[in-house]
């Protein structure tokens, strides 16, 4: 029992502080944005809905993803796996696009066995409370294999699953997630090179291509970037030659690349919804450089709220979640003292080196500026100033070097924290004689926010500095301090989560509403779409299994963002947002003729408004909702339903057609005002031995089945058409006329069409890309090839 327990103490400790940290679960408050849910959007907002109150406020609004991506997203793709399908395409946002490609849905990420135990809320709540211990235990196995002590294990362990990065993230979690396998991946590498086993190369591998797998993507990029450095550190570190550290390198590196194979079910598909996604569009140049770090915002590595904070309202400067540097005081504090007294270890200026071109990249600096100079994939796109990942992590790793100075080392000298203090002293300085030079900018409301939050951090290091200096009097009391900067380490952090992270009641996440019920029963497959108030957030409608036309995503078909975009000025738009689609805010009798159209074309079926008018003059509002255009269909309370009575069925049959290949011409013709775009269609090609037929309207196909990767439809017509299908058209859809394959079409500029003949016929769509079939043949050779590596390095070891 007590061979056990010297083994296994750590990891019980932790968790013991982890459930400390995490008490409130205990009184039934969640890390979910719930409270955001309820407060900020719609149908929950305004007005609450039955049951709870409609009081219910929210911290900050960078959670947002969460609701209205994330979540919903592997939702849905557990829901398709669940029922025996392949998680490939959503139908409910974008009118269609794909699912697996889409990274952050993280489709094929091996934390997501937990849907199929849990129910899928319950999976999600565990699925982001996994981050910290995943983390702990990954770091706990890094920092042993570089030989150090099990203290210095546990403390690196507690702090990176909760540094700044990780923390401001947290409830996102496929950015922790992404991230919380680095130090898996460096362990793998640190056990190859002491032991000259390629079975850890191999789990350096499947680790990284858990990160890909995770669903971060930029995240992942620094993850492979440090492990190639970090393997190339070891490689050529060793006391061999240059000739034999070379070889070693190279004869290692297949592991490096493996991930890809073993991801490349996830990866191809990616790229290949890259390359016809809006994400390379000018904004994101303007993304790249407002988020660079500011230099002024190193100063949240002190204070991490110098600065304030949303989550109190108090921010009053820069990017809270993205230009956060904090890692920990008492992290920092130890991190000092490993590179004082461990500096003869090659490992210190590995670290440092790496969380200094960390920091260079991440500050407005011409090292980051090459990033979009030179167009380099997924960095040239992102936010630089997330590379303070690297940045905390190497610092957490120095941390742990100190640690073990501490408790090591007979004496730490108080010298060795002079410009750690210099700095805190230097703040107060600048905070109490600020307003005395008003010509510094500061105004007093941001001094005040300042004082009060320098004020913890400061004690933090004052009294870790007394402890340090305590534990160094006397070896007798060092386990017992070490102890106590686990505690204090452990408030911080719990300090830290809890100011930022919203923790809402269970039944707050995405709890049931009449007016989704009954879009619910009565919208599939048409599209919904809500006006004013009544705007039902981007992705939101994919939670509830309804289709929208708009969407926000980073990655989306940008051919579907230009049409979008046209009907704001009737031509291709050159300011084509990279994350969001969406038609112009307007009310129905202030449509423009191109929403008008699309909103038709599209089969925008059921619109949504929100009537905060006392109900006497309701029928006084009817200007509201044209006639001619719109009939009530739903009233409860003040929720409303309107039917659009000039919407083309999804599945329609045209007779006419025109065909146009230039792209700007095709917006004008569909958009122009003697465009009859019930009657006719504009296809890019011209099919073979097919011309117009009769001028006469659409004729509405039977839809038999619609599900997100399988559409049966049937016609019956008395004349020749073209099958129209409002859904994006995309590489990877298959379209079967009575079984025999036939050709898919563009038309009107991003929608599917096939030329069909008169009579009764049944069509099948089916999304099979090939990307993703090539995918599953290399990534099944790539995990067959990694077992094949585990079992001969086993056989080896046992003759050894």
């Amino acid at each position: 029992m007590s061979k056990h327990f010297k083994i296994f103490w750590p990891f019980l400790l932790f968790l013991l502080i982890f459930f400390g940290i995490f008490h409130k679960i205990f009184f039934g408050l969640f890390p979910f944005p719930g409270d955001l849910l309820v407060s900020w959007f719609f149908p929950y907002n305004s007005g609450g809905w039955i049951g709870y109150s409609s009081w219910v406020t929210h911290k900050e609004f960078i959670a947002a993803d969460v609701v209205r991506q994330l979540f919903p997203w592997r939702d849905v793709a557990m829901e398709m796996f669940k029922s025996g399908q392949i998680p490939l395409w959503n139908p409910y946002a974008f009118s269609g696009y794909p699912l697996l490609a889409n990274v952050q849905s993280a489709v094929f990420y091996p934390i997501n066995i937990l849907f199929f135990i849990f129910e899928s809320k319950i999976a999600w709540i565990i699925y982001v409370l996994l981050q910290p211990m995943l983390a702990f235990i990954f770091m706990y196995l890094f920092i042993r294999s570089l030989s150090l002590s099990k203290y210095a294990a546990l403390f690196c362990g507690l702090s990176f699953g909760f540094i700044g990065y990780m923390a401001t993230w947290f409830e996102w979690g496929v950015v922790g997630h992404s991230g919380l396998w680095l130090p898996l991946v460096l362990f793998g590498i640190t056990k190859y090179f002491k032991n000259n086993s390629v079975r850890f190369l191999a789990i350096s591998s499947v680790a990284l291509a858990c990160s890909i797998f995770a669903g971060h993507i930029q995240t992942t990029t620094y993850v492979a970037l440090t492990t190639i450095s970090y393997y190339a550190f070891c490689a050529f570190s060793t006391k061999n030659n240059f000739t034999k550290r070379f070889k070693s390198f190279v004869l290692g590196s297949w592991f490096i690349f493996l991930p890809l194979g073993i991801a490349a079910v996830q990866v191809l598909p990616s790229l290949e919804l890259l390359q016809l996604s809006a994400r390379n569009v000018p904004e994101s140049l303007e993304i790249f450089h407002r988020f660079q770090l500011p230099y002024s915002h190193l100063l949240t590595i002190f204070a991490p709220d110098f600065f304030g904070n949303p989550a109190v309202g108090s921010l009053w400067k820069g990017n809270y979640a993205e230009f956060m540097g904090y890692f920990g005081i008492v992290a920092l504090t130890f991190a000092v003292i490993g590179c004082v007294y461990q500096r003869q270890n090659k490992l210190i200026y590995f670290f440092l080196a790496l969380s200094g071109i960390a920091l260079i990249f991440a500050l407005p600096t011409p090292l980051s500026d090459t990033l979009t100079n030179f167009h380099i994939p997924v960095l040239d796109t992102s936010s630089p100033a997330r590379t303070l990942f690297i940045f905390q992590f190497s610092f957490v790793i120095l941390a742990g070097f100190g640690i073990d100075a501490y408790m090591v080392k007979k004496k730490i000298v108080w010298r060795s924290f002079i410009l750690l203090t210099l700095i805190y002293v230097g703040m107060w300085i600048f905070v109490l004689i600020a307003p005395f030079f008003p010509q510094t900018g500061f105004i007093v409301p941001h001094l005040n926010v300042i004082k009060r939050n320098l004020f913890i951090p400061t004690i933090i290091l004052i009294t870790t500095l007394i402890l340090i200096l305590i534990g160094t009097k006397t070896n007798r009391y060092k386990v017992i301090i070490f102890f106590c900067f686990i505690v204090i380490a452990a408030f911080e952090y719990e300090y830290f989560l809890y100011k930022f992270s919203p923790f809402s009641p269970f039944g707050y996440f995405f709890p049931t509403h009449p007016l989704m019920s009954f879009l619910q029963e009565k919208a599939p497959p048409h599209r919904i779409y809500g006006y004013g108030i009544g705007r039902i957030e981007t992705n939101l409608p994919t939670q509830w299994r309804l289709s929208s036309p708009e969407g926000y995503d980073s990655l989306y078909i940008k051919r579907y963002g230009e049409l979008i975009n046209a009907s704001y000025s009737k031509e291709q738009k050159k300011g084509l947002t990279r994350s969001d689609a969406l038609l112009p805010e307007s009310m129905p009798t202030q449509d423009s003729d191109a929403k008008r159209a699309l909103m038709d074309i599209m089969d925008i079926k059921y619109v949504i408004y929100k009537n905060d008018l006392a109900p006497t003059i309701w029928l006084q509002q009817e200007w509201r909702f044209p006639l001619d255009r719109f009939v009530l269909i739903y009233q409860k309370y003040k929720w409303e339903v309107h039917e659009n009575n000039n919407a083309i069925p999804k599945a329609s049959v045209f007779y006419d057609f025109i065909v146009e290949k230039d792209s700007k011409k095709i917006i004008e013709k569909l958009f122009g005002k003697k465009f009859l775009y019930n009657k006719q269609l504009v296809i890019e090609e011209t099919p073979p031995n097919f011309s117009p037929t009769i001028d006469s309207q659409f004729t509405p196909a039977k839809i038999i089945t619609y599900k997100p990767n399988e559409i049966k439809i049937e016609t019956d017509t008395k004349a020749d058409g073209f099958l129209f299908l409002s859904d994006n058209y995309y590489p990877g859809w298959n379209a079967y006329v009575d079984n025999v394959k036939t050709k898919i079409y563009r038309a009107n500029y991003t929608f599917r069409a096939i030329p069909i003949k008169a009579g009764k016929h049944t069509v099948d769509f089916k999304y099979m890309p090939k990307s993703f079939t090539y995918g599953v043949l290399i990534s099944g050779f790539s995990l067959a090839l990694t077992c094949l590596i585990l079992l001969k390095s086993k056989k080896q070891a046992k003759k050894e």
